[in-house]
């Protein structure tokens, strides 16, 4: 049994259980990132070797470890990425007792210094709660409602990877028909990519776009991480032609994606 803040994980079965008795049997992406990030304890740990974990050649996709970090920190309580940190330009790191960096930490920077007071986290948290509603909602405007919470593991369509260059990448995640006569996928995909290609550096990794059900309305929610937290952005794009332009150029500027 390994204490993991408030939590216990038990290796030999994959699952991790909370303060108040929930457990939760890890799936494939979350026990090979949890299982790598013990084996490499207080250590940073890049997202290829934990695409790989135990094997010599990757077994899940970036955008996987992406997911399988967020379900992790989600029932970890983990809500200022104390237990899972954010290295910067390199992956993730694990430390069991958690801290509050006061800076952003670099590579080499040496572990934070433990706290000594015990952190209770609960489930009801309030950023977790907004953030869950508001990705909640935007599935309930689409046709789709495939991602129902964090926990649930859900079947996510095989990610679009927008290149921006400068090692720099989107997941596009399309929670819509395919069959659209409203909107091109691999149009879509060029346009989005055009427009967040101007940033230097976005804090955003992964982008969840799907259509209302008249068609007339493109909900977009992005999610990524910046300076150890988890930023989401939920838009809702309307146009009501018959062959609408839900990303115009002007539009990058307007909603400051590069932010």
């Amino acid at each position: 049994m390994i204490e993991i803040g408030s939590c216990r994980y038990q290796p030999e079965h994959h699952r991790l259980t909370d303060a108040s008795g929930h457990t939760w049997d890890l799936p494939r992406a979350e026990q090979m990132v949890l299982s790598t990030l013990l084996a490499h304890q207080e250590q940073s740990v890049d997202k290829h070797t934990l695409r790989c974990g135990s094997h010599p050649d990757p077994q899940i996709s970036e955008s996987a470890v992406v997911r399988a970090v967020f379900q992790l920190r989600h029932f970890l309580g983990d809500d200022d990425h104390c237990l899972i940190q954010t290295i910067k330009g390199v992956g993730y790191r694990l430390t069991l007792i958690p801290a509050v960096a006061d800076s952003e930490i670099s590579p080499s920077s040496p572990p934070p210094a433990a706290a000594t007071a015990k952190r209770w986290k609960g489930w009801s948290k309030v950023s977790w709660g907004i953030g869950a509603i508001a990705l909640l909602l935007l599935v309930i405007h689409g046709p789709f409602r495939q991602w129902s919470g964090p926990l649930d593991n859900p079947n996510l369509p095989e990610p679009i990877e927008l290149s921006l260059g400068d090692d720099q990448s989107l997941s596009l995640y399309w929670l819509s028909p395919v069959s659209s006569h409203v909107v091109d996928l691999g149009q879509f995909a060029n346009r989005l990519t055009e427009l967040f290609r101007p940033c230097d550096n976005t804090p955003w990794e992964t982008v969840y776009a799907s259509l209302s059900s008249d068609q007339r309305v493109l909900n977009l929610t992005l999610y990524g991480e910046d300076s150890h937290h988890t930023r989401l952005r939920n838009l809702k794009i309307t146009d009501q032609r018959s062959h609408p332009d839900f990303l115009p150029q002007s539009w990058q500027a307007q909603e400051h994606l590069c932010d």
